[in-house]
């Protein structure tokens, strides 16, 4: 106890703890009220792929409903292994890094709800840093063979997701709804630019194997923000038309809307 000549310790109250290195941290027990702090540094792996691995793998299975923020280190993380963010609600989730899908497609977000998803830098499925191009920019010739698809948003609501570039991917966004009993509504997207994609985006419902309700997916009240894209196909809404099933309900795509999306038109592909 602290006195006018003597310095007092620190008394450790609820929900906090403090480690043999003197860092004082958030802890949760079940209740909403308390936000924790979440990095790669809590994570063991020998590279910054097998923490996010682990990361993901233990939200996933003991902190879906725990309010947190979740930082990633500035740099470049090259992601070897796909990433699903399962069930997530109430996350702040910051990426002021370049991810690198390396071989891999990127994350996908499923029945999220109530989650603020910032991921600042560029997100590409080509990273040439050995040469200078930090931004992974590929020649357009290139889109064609592209196999690795984006950001997949399935079954998720009341979120915000943000994005600065996406470079390289078949389609640059994907939402989805799969499960019947869920939809994807009440998002809003923002992306800044997407570019070297086969298409920017992708909006379709279909049928999980593991669903088993009776009703098909709604994607409904999706507010997309732009962002400019030089793809070489334009947004998708639904199925193919030549592969559109017969009984595919037109309405089940409600309140999409989109503000200030641009197609940048270029003429690379006859010049290179």
């Amino acid at each position: 106890i602290a006195t006018k000549t003597t310095l007092g310790g620190v008394k450790i109250g609820n929900n906090l703890s403090i480690d043999s290195n003197g860092v004082l941290s958030a802890t949760t027990n079940g209740s909403s009220n308390i936000t924790i702090s979440n990095t790669l540094d809590n994570y063991e792996g020998n590279t910054l792929n097998d923490k996010m691995v682990a990361m993901f793998n233990d939200i996933n299975t003991n902190h879906k409903n725990t309010p947190m923020i979740i930082t990633l280190p500035n740099g470049v993380i090259e992601i070897t292994s796909d990433l699903r963010a399962v069930g997530w609600t109430n996350k702040i989730f910051i990426g002021n890094t370049y991810l690198y899908y390396k071989n891999c497609n990127a994350i996908e977000f499923i029945q999220c709800m109530h989650c603020n998803f910032y991921i600042h830098a560029s997100s590409t499925s080509n990273l040439d840093i050995a040469n200078g191009n930090i931004l992974g920019l590929i020649n357009p010739s290139s889109v064609a063979s592209l196999t690795k698809r984006g950001y997949k948003i399935t079954d998720c609501s009341y979120n915000k997701f943000e994005f600065n570039s996406i470079i390289g991917f078949t389609n640059g966004i994907e939402v989805y709804s799969e499960y019947g009993a869920k939809g994807c509504f009440y998002n809003n997207i923002y992306f800044t630019a997407i570019w070297r994609c086969q298409r920017p985006m992708i909006f379709k419902n279909g049928k999980a194997s593991d669903d088993t309700s009776s009703q098909s997916g709604w994607i409904t009240e999706i507010y997309v923000h732009g962002g400019m894209f030089d793809c070489d196909d334009g947004i998708l809404i639904g199925q193919e038309v030549e592969n559109r099933p017969t009984n595919e309900p037109s309405d089940n795509y409600q309140g999409l809307k989109f503000y200030n999306v641009q197609q940048i038109y270029t003429d690379l592909k006859e010049k290179d």
